[in-house]
């Protein structure tokens, strides 16, 4: 006679919290199950970031559709604006894997509708993403990673893990790579094409080409190619730096960048200065980050409190 497996005693504590994560919004059915996952392996305080993030989402964006739909305003259907603020925080502080596992949590949980609206849990993820009043925080994350920033909270990535952070972020919204925004390096309107370009990341640019993300005949707003802006790029570094050594490495960066726009038919021509604007004198350089004085992410706090005593 075949022994029975204690499955539930079988494995690590840990091992059921990896696969609590792999499950999505799903691993709240698992705990479900017994008395044992439910009080203490996933206890929610045991759960994967990702998925207290993700139930935390989904309590908030389904209250917040109520509040749209019916215009209630009560404690019960819509949550105070001191939960609104502390989850705000919590997806603030969350870490990349943390932010995009949650909506991959949304995701995994296509097949179930939310008891009280009937919608589709994928629903909730283009409701945060373009229609709820935590918006303003993704459309930060995809800002800046549309201007290729390096830095998420403490985090610092390499191209390979900002590639990583542009491919999630284009999951759910393509505009910003494909959007003009002014450029202080260059007092121009560029897109991510020609920024990667201007500083000679080639992992960027191959990603870009690869998924179509731009044209490669695209110009910026004053008429100047990648090739042009790489150019340009590869100059102002060799002008700022004295050691021989560092000019070389920079050289040969700028080198595999340029053959590899060369190799796309990207036009080749001289750079063409942009015209001053009655707007110089306002351009600062971009080196906004999620911990400067006055940054973004400030104005995103302050347009967040404004919505809460609303």
């Amino acid at each position: 006679m075949a022994t029975a497996v204690d499955w539930l005693h079988g494995l690590a504590d840990e091992t059921w919290r990896d696969i609590a994560g792999r499950l999505g919004l799903h691993a709240l059915a698992l705990r479900a199950t017994c008395a044992t996952l439910y009080k203490h392996v996933l206890a929610l305080k045991e759960l994967p970031v990702t998925i207290q993030l993700a139930r935390r989402l989904v309590h908030f964006l389904e209250h917040e559709f109520y509040r749209e739909v019916t215009n209630l305003r009560t404690r019960k259907l819509y949550p105070a604006p001191e939960e609104s603020r502390v989850l705000y925080q919590a997806l603030r502080r969350a870490n990349p894997a943390e932010f995009f596992g949650m909506l991959h949590a949304l995701e995994t949980s296509h097949g179930k509708r939310l008891k009280a609206s009937r919608r589709r849990f994928p629903s909730l993820i283009s409701q945060f993403c373009h229609g709820s009043s935590l918006t303003c925080l993704f459309r930060y994350r995809g800002t800046r990673a549309a201007k290729l920033d390096r830095c998420w909270n403490e985090h610092v990535f390499s191209d390979q893990d900002l590639v990583k952070v542009i491919h999630c972020i284009r999951r759910y919204a393509t505009t910003f790579f494909v959007t003009n925004f002014r450029n202080p390096s260059c007092n121009d309107f560029t897109t991510s094409w020609h920024l990667a370009a201007e500083r000679g990341n080639l992992e960027v640019l191959k990603y870009f080409r690869a998924n179509s993300v731009s044209y490669p005949h695209a110009t910026s707003l004053h008429g100047n190619s990648a090739l042009a802006h790489a150019r340009r790029g590869l100059d102002l570094r060799l002008a700022a730096l004295d050691s021989d050594e560092k000019k070389a490495a920079v050289f040969a960066r700028f080198a595999a960048v340029i053959a590899f726009l060369k190799a796309c038919n990207v036009p080749d021509h001289e750079w063409r200065s942009p015209q001053a604007t009655p707007f110089d004198h306002n351009l600062q350089p971009d080196t906004d980050s999620d911990a400067s004085v006055g940054s973004d992410m400030d104005i995103v706090d302050v347009a967040l409190e404004t919505q809460m005593q609303a």
